[in-house]
């Protein structure tokens, strides 16, 4: 073959093919190399030589040897120049190319294979690291909804109610006399303190940011997770006269998130409570299926519409109807549940029910009953002395928290001494004695026991004032519990 002015055109391909930055190389019907340049050889640290006469089964691990035999294959039987994507191992890290590979038909009726190859590890990271930075912005967003979401529906409504509460109680043109004040006072506290939690929940999932999604979970025990709602749902569903029936979630345990699983349950739970007539009755309970738990929450309404069970499947936000007492809703709390137990793998549905009314399903991973348990006992000091109700409301607060996960325990008290005994999970009671020992209302934490154990021997989170003596620190140093029991015989358990 001759180029134009007589100079001889295979001469000039050798001399690009060979001094090309590019990666040439010609493939026999076998797919075995039997043409390289030196560009080639410098990509994979070679000397040509060395790989003459093989293919990529000989070269390469199994999966991109068959993954380039496969797109070799293609070109020989179609006849057909492709531009193509792949990964070979060089230097034990994996290098991207694209390559152009072209048929070559021999006169024998064999088809060899010629092609060019370029790197593009570099634009392949790149275009990687756009793709996770655009999906982090995309959580980021998400997450900022969600956040926006907790704020008008979790807490707005009871921050509202608790106002309305307090001017009725404040303003004598209510016409409240001072009994009927004295009398709303316990409620007023009781919505207080659940506020405080919903805001505590807001915030925490504020630190955690878009991360939520990676925190570990943890075994929760279901009848903890209806324990630590019950008080807060009390109110609201005594006013129309509603029975909430929670017995149904005795005995199962689900991994997953406890603030994140209490939100979803409360949120459903408060969800059905507003949709059920007077007099009605609200059912959770729970189905273990496969390696998920069902919790199922039943009331006695008018039931889901179509659009509503759709919306929710899509995870759009719908505006929300009045009521049967014409309760206001901020529209976002079933979206929100649903976004909730996506970030945990699992998901909320809703169906109408036979004899009437709604079926919401909450389908989360399952926990067998644990069995790995462990027991932790601690003094502390506390750092500003503690009034009544300011124990009171510790209590609570770390009661609820710690029923979810399945943790049983006490605390003593005297004077400004703290000494808690926590049984439960391995894991839960690992974490939460971490939490409690970065807690800065108290210093000086001193383990005095810390063993695996076969029953949890602690239930009840009940609060004891009593002395807390040199000599019952040294008798549970030693594993000698009935020294604390008969303490806690005599003691005067704090208001809760």
């Amino acid at each position: 073959m001759e180029a134009a002015e007589g100079w001889d055109l295979s001469v000039l391909l050798e001399g690009l093919l060979e001094r090309s930055p590019t990666l040439n190389w010609v493939k026999d019907d076998q797919h075995r190399l039997i043409y390289m340049n030196p560009a080639f050889g410098v990509a994979f640290g070679i000397e040509v030589d060395e790989w003459m006469h093989k293919s990529g089964w000989d070269l390469f691990p199994e999966d991109m040897a068959r993954a380039m035999a496969e797109n070799d294959s293609r070109v020989q039987e179609t006849l057909t120049a492709e531009q193509v994507a792949e990964i070979v191992v060089s230097d034990g890290r994996p290098v991207h190319y694209l390559s152009w590979k072209v048929p070559l038909p021999q006169e024998d009726g064999r088809v060899f294979l010629g092609g060019i190859s370029i790197e593009i590890t570099e634009q392949v990271e790149a275009e990687r690291s756009l793709t996770k930075a655009i999906a982090a912005q995309q959580e980021e967003s998400a997450f900022r909804d969600l956040l926006l979401g907790l704020l008008s529906h979790d807490v707005r409504g009871p921050l509202s109610t608790l106002t309305s509460l307090i001017d009725s109680a404040a303003n004598p043109g209510e016409g409240l006399t001072e009994d009927d004040v004295i009398e709303l006072l316990p409620d007023l506290r009781l919505r207080a303190h659940n506020t405080l939690e919903l805001v505590d929940e807001v915030l925490g999932w504020a630190r955690l940011g878009r991360q939520a999604s990676h925190v570990p979970s943890l075994p929760v025990s279901l009848r903890g997770v209806a324990s630590s709602i019950g008080d807060s749902l009390a109110t609201m569903a005594e006013a129309k006269g509603i029975e909430i029936d929670l017995s149904g979630l005795e005995g199962a345990w689900a991994l997953t998130q406890p603030d994140l699983l209490r939100t979803a349950i409360r949120n459903i739970l408060e969800n059905a409570i507003k949709y059920s007539p007077e007099g009605g009755t609200v059912r959770a309970s729970q189905v273990v299926v496969d390696d998920e738990v069902h919790v199922h929450i039943d009331d006695e309404g008018d039931g889901i519409s179509d659009g509503a069970i759709a919306a929710l499947a899509r995870g759009d936000v719908q505006s929300s109807r009045l009521g049967t007492h014409g309760e206001l809703g901020g529209g976002v709390g079933l979206a929100l549940c649903r976004d909730l137990l996506h970030r945990v793998g699992g998901e909320l549905t809703a169906e109408r029910r036979a004899g009437g009314g709604t079926r919401f399903t909450l389908s989360i991973p399952h926990k067998g009953d644990p069995t790995d348990l462990r027991r932790v006992v601690y003094v502390s000091r506390a750092r500003t002395a503690f009034d009544a109700g300011s124990l009171a409301l510790l209590v609570r607060r770390s009661r609820a928290r710690n029923d979810a996960v399945g943790i049983g325990g006490v605390l003593l008290y005297s004077g400004d001494r703290f000494l808690q005994v926590l049984d439960g999970p391995n894991e839960a009671v690992a974490a939460v004695f971490d939490r409690i020992s970065k807690d800065p209302r108290h210093e000086d934490v001193t383990t005095l026991w810390d063993e695996r154990i076969e029953h949890a021997g602690y239930t009840g989170w009940t609060m004891h004032f009593t002395p807390i003596k040199d000599e019952l620190i040294k008798a549970v140093s030693s594993g000698d519990f009935q020294a604390l029991d008969g303490v806690l015989e005599g003691a005067r358990p704090a208001t809760q």
